[in-house]
């Protein structure tokens, strides 16, 4: 078994029902088993190190808003605190989240929806990448439909974040994005 040898496995005989075929495969399950974990674990670290980076580049596009000229500024100086905080309550309820996962914690997810107030939440996304993305253009073009969901509010966050950040690495030579 070497760093990368997880896949490997022992033959195993086709008739073979003495103690050394039981234990080729009894060995061959468990080099899936833990072949299995490290992808699960591989896989685990990605996605929170990309859940993690977007609340951590807002809260960035926020406090250089506020060292450039945003300080001096209530409005922005309030706007910008109160997103940063946001994002930093999100991104605690995320470290919660992945340590529960981490745990198999078998958590009923019904019990913590939610009716979200949809239209708030896009204009806030909206607001932080207009702050991470400074050279972008965001149009939300708004409807007097006062939409609700039955849904967890950071789940949505993460559903139009992963929506906006897909809209802006794929817009090739543009800047606007139209929501």
């Amino acid at each position: 078994i070497r760093k990368n040898g997880f896949q490997k496995r022992i033959e195993t005989k086709t008739n073979s029902r003495d103690e050394i075929g039981e234990l080729t495969v009894v060995f061959n399950d468990m080099m899936t088993r833990i072949e299995t974990s490290f992808e699960q674990q591989k896989q685990f670290v990605e996605d929170a190190s990309h859940e993690l980076r977007t609340p951590v580049q807002i809260m960035e596009g926020h406090l250089k808003l506020l060292t450039r000229w945003g300080k001096d500024d209530p409005a922005v100086l309030d706007e910008s605190l109160n997103a940063s905080l946001t994002e930093l309550e999100r991104m605690k309820k995320l470290v919660q989240e992945m340590l529960d996962l981490s745990r198999a914690e078998q958590i009923s997810q019904t019990k913590e929806l939610q009716i979200t107030d949809v239209n708030a939440t896009v204009e806030q996304v909206r607001r932080n990448f207009e702050v991470m993305y400074e050279n972008f253009t965001f149009t939300l073009k708004e409807d007097d439909t006062d939409l609700r969901a039955l849904i967890q509010h950071n789940h949505l966050e993460q559903i139009l974040i992963i929506i906006m950040d897909n809209a802006v690495k794929y817009s090739g030579d543009g800047t606007e994005v139209d929501m």
